[in-house]
This record gives C-alpha cells, structure tokens and sequence, in this order.
C-alpha cells in the first residue's frame, strides 16, 4: 500500500504550530489621563496586583511608558500601557508628548497595535478645567480627532473614576454634563467612544476592558504621521497642540513676569525689603518657567508669533 504522499515544503511554511492556535490572542491597551486621574489604580485593579505606584496627591507617580504585568481575559492576554500624565509634575508637556509619540511610533514598527485606548477622568473634580480640557485635547489628537466624523471613535474609552459611593447627585450633575457638552465628551461619545464609570474594583475594569477586545487593532493618528508620512513630531497633529499649548503659557508667563517686575520696583520705592525679596524669589521661578518654556518651543522647531520680550 503507497505511503500518503508529504506534504510539499511551501504547505510545511505554510502551516502553523498546534500551540499557535490556542495560545491567547495579544491585546494592548494604553491608558492615558491628567496627572492623579487614577491610572495606576485601574491598572492596579485590573490586573488584580499592586505593582503600580499609586499616590493620593497630584504628584505624579508615572516617570516612565511601561506595560503592566499582562492577564488573561476572555481568551486574549491583555497588556495595559500605563502612560504619564500629559501635566506632569517634574517634565514639561513637550518631552511627555514626545516620549509617548516616539513610544507609539515604535509599537507600531514592531506590528504591536492597539485595540485601544482608555482615557481617566476624575468625576470628583469640581469641573473640567483648563488642565483636564487640555489633557483630552491633546489625547483626540494622539488618536483620532478626524475620525469622528466617520463615526469611528469606538476604539476610545472614556472612563469617569473616583465615585461617591452612593453616587451624589452633584457627580451625577457633573457626568451628564461631560457626556452632552460639546466642550467636553459629547462629540467623541457621539463618534462612538464608549462611556463608562469605574468603581474601583476589578469586575469594573474587565468590563471597561472586555468592551474594547472585540474592535479592531487600530492604527492612531501619531502612528500613521510618524511612520506612514514620516512626519517629524513638530509637524504631527499633536506636535502642532504642543506648540500652541508653549506659546499660550509663554505668553501668560511673560504677563506674570511683568506684573510682578512691576511689584518689584513699587515695593523698593516703599521701602519693604522683606515683599522684595519674597517678589524676587518668585519673579525668578517666573524666569525659570520662562526659559523651559523657550527651550520647549525652540526644540519644536515651527515659527511663531510670540514675542519674547527681555528676562532682565
């Protein structure tokens, strides 16, 4: 009786280990947020450890990108990103952007893609504020801002932490208000991002979770600019907020400088030594703030419109 004939060499390339086809599907999820938003204790909560740093004040916690401990969930190994704060409290906005943009870029040479992004907001803050409205700002143009109009932000998770429990009426005032206003979360809920609450134990993670698995791997605007177009960051979408972001702080700052340089020569002209000297400490973390604020734009290389008017 002939033998059954080998399989020929190209179907051996072809076919895949047995392992292959029960070993858990990978799933990376970035979580990205302000500075004291709660990531690291979603993440704490979702991987069921207490491996990520968590403090309880604004200081933040996240120097660096790095990947949590990974867990299996609903039949894929889920790998969370726990990111820094874009307001990070010792390193300016640029160099935060620029090491989560140059982070992503990476993801994506290395065919690691997302299956999405979870974005913290704490509902215990009295409103959404200018830092909080700039954190979202800057995370849509991380993603995908343009998408929305297609409809197709449903790889984003907005997630509202921190809850009275029972919820107050006054979170439940200010949630409705996050999911209408168009200043806010309306238009990416409208877009399809998903709305949720956490309520700090691990059930409500994997249900935040398991409601991205299922969409598909995505590509995110950073990606795309930095790999695909071989844009430079300063060019990037997220690149150009930066930029914007530097020249409105310079400007307030420069303001500041002014009135309290101003302070200054009105306090020696009376005679206080001591508002002298308290006004000289502060106009020099003024000049500090300054100069960070110039090196940041000058490394963003664009033009601007800001006038920098002398440090003396």
């Amino acid at each position: 009786m002939d033998r059954p004939a080998s399989p020929s060499n190209d179907m051996q390339k072809i076919r895949k280990p047995f392992r292959h086809y029960f070993m858990p599907k990978e799933a990376y999820i970035a979580v990205m947020g302000a500075t004291g938003s709660g990531k690291s204790t979603f993440i704490n909560c979702a991987t069921g450890s207490d491996s990520e740093k968590v403090s309880d004040e604004l200081a933040s916690c996240t120097r660096e990108i790095k990947e949590a401990t990974p867990f299996k969930l609903n039949g894929y190994k889920v790998r969370l990103i726990d990111t820094p704060g874009f307001d990070d409290t010792e390193r300016s906005e640029v160099e935060i952007l620029r090491k989560i943009s140059d982070y992503l870029g990476q993801q994506y040479k290395s065919k690691r893609r997302l299956r999405g992004v979870i974005y913290l907001h704490r509902i215990s803050d009295n409103r959404m504020g200018g830092i909080a409205r700039r954190t979202f700002e800057i995370m849509q143009n991380l993603c995908d801002v343009e998408e929305y109009s297609k409809g197709k932000a449903d790889h984003l998770a907005i997630v509202t932490n921190m809850w009275s429990l029972p919820y107050t009426g006054t979170e439940l005032q200010r949630e409705a208000q996050l999911k209408t206003d168009h200043r806010f979360f309306a238009p990416a809920i409208g877009a399809g991002a998903k709305y949720f609450k956490h309520e700090n134990t691990t059930l409500s993670a994997h249900d935040i979770i398991m409601n991205l698995l299922p969409t598909k791997r995505v590509v995110l605007d950073i990606q795309r600019e930095l790999v695909v177009d071989k844009k430079s960051f300063p060019n990037t979408k997220v690149g150009q907020v930066a930029k914007r972001h530097v020249e409105e702080d310079l400007r307030k700052f420069q303001k500041g400088m002014e009135t309290v340089s101003a302070d200054i020569t009105k306090a020696k002209e009376q005679g206080d030594v001591d508002v002298v000297e308290e006004l000289q400490d502060e106009l020099t973390e003024y000049k500090k703030t300054i100069s960070r604020l110039l090196s940041d734009h000058q490394g963003l290389r664009t033009d601007s419109n800001v006038q920098v008017k002398s440090r003396a």
